[in-house]
């Protein structure tokens, strides 16, 4: 079944002065990585256990993300990622 319909807009993000929101690419994957290992006890939390797991590597994490990207750009989910302005973190 298909949420979104296929002539739907997908926002490609916006920024403002303290922020940016844009879709979550494969190539965040380092920023990435440090959001969620920095937050690794809330998201255990959420995910009751689940995720991250302890030993979550880089390399899952760029796994999870190319998932998420191709997902985006194929309309059957929509991840985005939040960052600085300079998109620095």
């Amino acid at each position: 079944m298909n949420y979104y319909p296929e002539t739907g807009k997908v926002p490609e993000g916006f920024s403002t002065s303290q922020f940016t929101v844009r879709p979550l690419l494969a190539t965040d994957v380092e920023k990435d990585y440090q959001a969620v290992m920095a937050t690794q006890d809330l998201n255990l939390r959420l995910t009751e256990g689940r995720w991250p797991k302890n030993g979550f590597t880089t390399e899952e994490n760029l796994e999870d993300l190319k998932y998420h990207q191709q997902m985006h750009e194929e309309r059957k989910e929509f991840t985005f990622t939040v960052m600085d302005p300079q998109e620095n973190r």
